[in-house]
């Protein structure tokens, strides 16, 4: 449908994707298979995970860390090992094939990968819980610890998409300076340090949260959770700052903006 650097797609891209496969989905495949560069796959993989559920035909996505013709490319086995899952029916909705350089062939739920570490091509699941593997034998084996609930909400295809999401991400790090906000926000999602926590005596924040709150726009937390027992727990509470549950910040990102795309109560789509 189109050739892009994975790093140059944006909203609008990935709105062409998710509009390809759903006038294709219905066409008696047995699966697709996107072909992905690794740089900004996580995120077209959690939007097709949300735009099709748990329950679609398997909509497998593969990459490559290098080059095909390149000895040390990974590609041609991810693509493979995603034929083989559509073939021997292993799994229904959205999956992430790929070997990392340990070399085993990982199956990952789409809406559960994690942004790449610093220099490392490899992709993991938020907790390591990939979905599957495959063995040496081409045989592919189901995690027995995995855990995955029925879809609570309806599938969120984007809605009228700009290249921009609406959405301004905020990732913490010592001297970090609030930016102001501008009138094309529509929601905040911002993260925290490994253990759920943010600095609550950087000089902007109160600025930063109450500038938020005049303009009615939800500002809402990935990387900690509602049982946490750290003092700036209640500093997300006292500034209407919404925890939300244990996910792949990459997916809630994501989530997000499917929910402002489509003009749906955030709160709602968010918890």
């Amino acid at each position: 449908p189109f050739t892009i650097l994975s790093e140059n797609i944006n909203c609008k891209g990935i709105s062409q994707l998710v509009k390809v496969i759903k006038e294709n989905i219905n066409q008696d495949y047995d699966g697709i298979i996107v072909c992905h560069g690794t740089d900004t796959v996580m995120y077209s993989a959690s939007a097709l995970s949300y735009a099709f559920g748990g329950n679609s035909i398997p909509i497998m996505i593969a990459s490559s860390n290098y080059i095909l013709d390149d000895a040390r490319a990974n590609g041609l086995d991810n693509f493979k090992y995603s034929v083989k899952f559509i073939v021997d029916k292993c799994g229904k909705g959205v999956y992430v094939t790929y070997k990392n350089k340990d070399g085993i062939t990982r199956v990952h739920r789409a809406s559960r990968v994690v942004q790449h570490l610093p220099y490392s091509d490899d992709i993991y699941s938020i907790y390591d819980m990939d979905y599957g593997q495959f063995n040496n034998k081409d045989e592919f084996i189901k995690n027995s610890n995995y855990i995955a609930q029925e879809d609570e909400i309806d599938v969120l295809c984007p809605g009228e998409s700009h290249w921009s999401s609406g959405v301004l991400r905020i990732i913490p790090y010592p001297g970090f300076r609030y930016p102001k906000i501008e009138e094309t926000t529509k929601a905040i999602l911002h993260e925290t340090y490994h253990s759920g926590t943010i600095c609550s005596e950087t000089p902007e924040i109160e600025k930063f949260i109450k500038s938020a709150n005049e303009k009615n726009i939800p500002i809402y937390l990935a990387g900690a959770n509602n049982e946490a027992d750290y003092e700036s727990a209640s500093f997300f509470i006292d500034n209407n700052i919404k925890i939300l549950s244990q996910a792949s910040p990459v997916s809630m990102y994501i989530k997000l903006w499917l929910s402002i795309s489509n003009n749906l109560p955030t709160d709602k789509i968010m918890e």
